[in-house]
């Protein structure tokens, strides 16, 4: 992804959805990884 040049630099999403999440009152994003596949949850607090 970073060579295509879609990705600016890496290591810093994550941190950057938790530190949103938190600062707005969400529950903490839940990471879901497997060898194929990668998804996150975000929840609202509504």
């Amino acid at each position: 992804m970073k060579n295509l040049g879609l990705v600016n630099r890496f290591g810093r999403g994550i941190t950057r959805i938790k530190t949103s999440m938190a600062d707005n009152g969400n529950p903490e994003p839940e990471f879901l990884v497997n060898d194929a596949q990668w998804a996150v949850i975000l929840r609202s607090t509504r």
